[in-house]
């Protein structure tokens, strides 16, 4: 076995006794997608945006809201490697949105033990071709497979405002045939529909082909300013994933500790590139047991690596960011956070085409 393999696997084995699966499960929104000519999906194609929207009840024209919302997702779709045009294109994706203003009335049953599963978040049990979606499609059935038992103790009503941010992308090809659709909606009492858009927007993208040599840009820190970023970015925050039903957090700092940064956090120059991972990563290796046989074993999940190669903006250095984390009962923590040398990085890799096959099998359901 290569030494640094065997350092790896000796880390992982020190805190193997104290990881556990989370139990606490995080928002996902309710998604759907529908394709038909998938051969047409091709991530170097050349696309045009169109975007269109409201956010009730806020008044006056939607450009400038549509102009933001029309950048991020571009952005999101040049990451797997289309290429964005303003005209003329391959491909023609129409993104709608809609926010409208509820009020809810609730009623909560305390003195109660239940156990509680979302159907929301249940895998969709199809026949995969490919991997495509896999990672995401894991983690829902996960999620609705982790059922949580709470006792309750009194009765009470809440009303409450909240908003319901609602999305459709549609991509059409060049005879004007819709041949992609994918949608998405969830309530939430934050009235701006960005803070929460992303993962829903990933979590449909990530059923569309990706251009794997298309690397995301990152920046890279001043040395001096890593600690500021920490606090303004990472410390006291968690944060979600498509590819994870449970949130991600840093380990918070002992008072009585003389760091500025978690002892998790090595290379702090990084640190955009280990949040951007931590956000948009679409598989997780689960690297509790050894066997990938059943995805579904909750032990499994007690451990995660995450990984991705990034090209550093204003420079040709490309860095291969890995992630650690362990479970605790309240999500993830970030037990280590480093640029790795190619040979471990592909030893991620490796593993990871593994836990992508073992996932293409677990879902292909029928007879061909």
């Amino acid at each position: 076995m290569k030494p640094n393999c065997l350092s790896l696997l000796l880390c992982l084995a020190l805190v193997a006794g104290c990881a556990t699966t989370p139990s606490l499960r995080v928002w996902r929104p309710w998604t759907r997608v529908t394709t038909t000519h998938t051969a047409s999906l091709n991530p170097t194609n050349n696309v045009t945006i169109q975007v269109n929207g409201s956010t009730l009840p806020l008044l006056g024209s939607e450009t400038l809201v549509s102009d933001q919302l029309r950048e991020k997702f571009a952005t999101l779709l040049q990451r797997r490697g289309y290429r964005i045009v303003n005209s003329d294109g391959d491909l023609n994706v129409m993104f709608t949105y809609h926010t409208k203003e509820e009020f809810n009335t609730s009623m909560r049953i305390l003195n109660l033990s239940t156990t509680n599963v979302s159907n929301s978040s249940r895998a969709t049990a199809q026949r995969l071709t490919s991997p495509l979606g896999a990672g995401v499609s894991i983690a829902s059935a996960v999620a609705s497979h982790s059922a949580q038992t709470s006792t309750l103790s009194s009765v009470s009503f809440d009303s409450e405002k909240s908003y319901c941010h609602t999305l459709s992308i549609e991509i059409i090809d060049r005879s004007d045939v819709p041949i992609w659709k994918g949608e998405s909606t969830w309530t939430t009492d934050d009235l701006e529909l960005q803070n929460s858009m992303s993962t829903a927007i990933q979590m449909l993208l990530s059923a569309l082909p990706k251009e794997e040599d298309c690397l995301p840009i990152v920046s890279k820190l001043q040395k001096d300013k890593t600690a500021n970023f920490f606090r303004l970015e990472c410390h006291g925050y968690w944060f979600t994933r498509p590819a994870l039903p449970y949130r991600i957090y840093f380990a918070s700092i002992p008072s009585s500790s003389s760091s500025i940064l978690p002892y998790a956090v090595r290379y702090p120059e990084y640190l955009p590139a280990y949040i951007d991972l931590i956000r948009t990563a679409e598989f997780a290796l689960p690297i509790g047991r050894n066997n990938y046989g059943n995805p579904l074993d909750s032990y499994l999940w007690s451990q995660v690596l995450l990984g991705g190669k990034y090209l550093i903006k204003n420079s040709n250095e490309q860095v291969n960011v890995m992630i650690q984390l362990r479970g605790e009962s309240t999500g993830y923590t970030v037990q280590k956070c480093w640029v790795a040398k190619d040979e471990e990085f592909n030893d991620f890799l490796s593993k990871l085409r593994e836990w992508k096959q073992a996932l293409e099998g677990f879902f292909d359901f029928y007879e061909k």
